[in-house]
């Protein structure tokens, strides 16, 4: 699993194509949602391999807004099942990212 491609992949997209309208759905909430879900992992004493899909779920949990604003949870799934295979993640990690990004979802 190459989590810093991953990381840096879905952070050069979403920097590069969000909508400059989201104010609140930006760069700047999905790194602090990455940040506070490793604070709290590791205060949990999380294993690191499960760190590792934690921390990418956090990363790709709002992804899909580069699709849609409505359900972006389900297309942000489906974005990290087509991007996340070029880094090596397994499909048990893959699935694994899936759900916790549906757990997201209001």
């Amino acid at each position: 699993m190459d989590f810093d491609g991953a990381k840096n992949h879905i952070l050069s997209r979403l920097t590069e194509s969000l909508s400059p309208n989201l104010f609140y759905h930006c760069v700047a909430h999905t790194k602090s949602v990455w940040e506070s879900a490793v604070r709290l992992a590791r205060m949990e004493n999380l294993p690191e391999n499960q760190l590792k899909i934690l921390e990418t779920a956090a990363l790709f949990h709002d992804s899909g807004m580069l699709i849609q604003y409505h359900d972006h949870e389900t297309n942000s799934v489906q974005l990290s099942r087509e991007i996340l295979p070029e880094y090596g993640y397994t499909l048990t990690e893959i699935d694994a990212v899936g759900e916790l990004i549906l757990t997201t979802r209001l």
